[in-house]
């Protein structure tokens, strides 16, 4: 399969995707319960979250992991390309809610099927050399 192969080429770079995505999760997860206890709304507090997860994972990954300058037309970019990865999940989660019954299931094959996908398209249309 050529994505694997690709991936395979590229392991040192995907790792610290990988990194990058963990560390996000993070910040976007405990901004998110910071603000609800400190009395905001649950979608204020997850797109406060989310928004400052983003923010951090184009910055990272145009430094840590790309090794890129950072600048407007690729955070635009950046900005398209997830909200690609948003509907692309959606689409993983309605595709497979038919064959998948867990919602923990569900996310785990969304990532899997999204991530390398996401990967590829930061790396040459973002980031792109």
């Amino acid at each position: 399969m050529w994505l694997r192969e690709y991936i395979r080429k590229n392991h040192k770079i995907f790792i610290k995707f990988c990194i990058v995505g963990l560390i996000n999760t993070f910040i976007h997860y405990f901004l998110a319960i910071t603000l609800i206890k400190s009395g905001y709304s649950f979608f204020l507090a997850n797109l406060g979250g989310f928004s400052c997860a983003l923010i951090n994972s184009f910055y990272l990954n145009a430094i840590f992991t790309f090794n890129k300058p950072i600048n407007f037309n690729a955070f635009q970019r950046f900005l398209l390309l997830s909200l690609g990865g948003v509907l692309a999940t959606l689409l993983v989660d309605n595709i497979s809610s038919d064959i998948l019954h867990s919602d923990q299931i569900k996310v785990i094959f969304a990532i899997i099927v999204v991530l390398p996908v996401n990967y590829i398209l930061l790396k040459s249309f973002v980031y792109k050399a």
